[in-house]
């Protein structure tokens, strides 16, 4: 979004795919703790520690000042997070979540090309792609789905050269 000058409110993730830069881009950065990032989160502990405007999520018990939003995947979480603090007329944009069974190298940096999900990983997209259907058909707003084949009734989708045509 960066490359063609999109304005990103908030980035949410578990830390998956993101580099030092992306915690200055978005207003605000919400990051996700859980089992499989502790590494990822020891990795970017000064720049979390640094950041403006961040926001700790789990999906456990919440800790403190760590929120417990619900949701499966980053996708998916951060509609409910948002769900109480978006305006009925704002548009959400979903990207990078096709829920297909294919992880890329924006879910996983390391890998070289695309691979097959792993039974888990297919699991969780089934839900999360359940708990987006079920919330874009609770909510007012426009949701899109960024560079996606999938079909979601409520759900637009859209590709990086339509984007620049869409009211913010």
């Amino acid at each position: 979004m960066k490359k063609i000058n999109l304005p990103v409110d908030a980035t949410f993730t578990d830390l998956d795919g993101i580099r030092t830069e992306d915690f200055n881009f978005p207003s605000y950065i919400i990051v996700h703790a859980h089992g499989d990032n502790i590494d990822k989160l020891q990795n970017y502990k000064h720049e979390i520690i640094q950041a403006k405007n961040i926001i700790g999520t789990t999906q456990v018990e919440p800790h403190e000042k760590i929120l417990n939003p619900g949701g499966f995947t980053d996708g998916d979480r951060i509609l409910f997070f948002i769900r109480s603090l978006i305006k009925s007329d704002q548009n959400i944009f979903l990207i990078g979540m096709d829920f297909k069974d294919v992880i890329g190298e924006y879910s996983k940096p390391e890998y070289e090309k695309n691979q097959r999900g792993s039974p888990t990983k297919i699991k969780k997209l089934v839900y999360a792609y359940k708990l987006t259907s079920w919330f874009a058909e609770m909510i007012d707003n426009k949701i899109f789905l960024l560079n996606s084949k999938l079909k979601i009734k409520q759900i637009e989708s859209v590709s990086l050269s339509e984007i620049t045509d869409l009211k913010f």
